[in-house]
C-alpha cells in the first residue's frame, strides 16, 4: 500500500485471457497525503474507499505466457 498501486493478477483464470491479451485489475490507493489522522480510526481508511478498480489489458505475449 505504501507504493500506491495494487494489482490483481488472474492467475490461471482463462476467462481473463484472450489470445495474447491478459486482463489485470488495478487500484490506485491514492497519495499518502490523503491518509491523515489516527490510523486506528475508521475515518483514516475512508480515502481508499473512494478509489475504484480499473481493468487493464496487457498485450505482451511473454508476460501473458509467464
Amino acid at each position: 500500500m505504501n507504493e500506491r498501486w495494487i494489482y490483481l493478477m488472474p492467475g490461471a483464470n482463462r476467462e481473463c485471457q484472450a489470445g495474447n491479451t491478459l486482463c489485470i485489475q488495478m487500484l490506485d490507493s491514492g497519495s499518502q497525503s490523503n491518509f491523515t489522522g489516527d490510523k486506528n480510526r475508521r475515518e483514516y481508511g475512508m480515502a481508499i474507499a473512494r478509489q475504484r478498480w480499473v481493468q487493464m489489458e496487457v498485450n505482451n505475449s511473454e508476460f501473458v505466457g509467464a
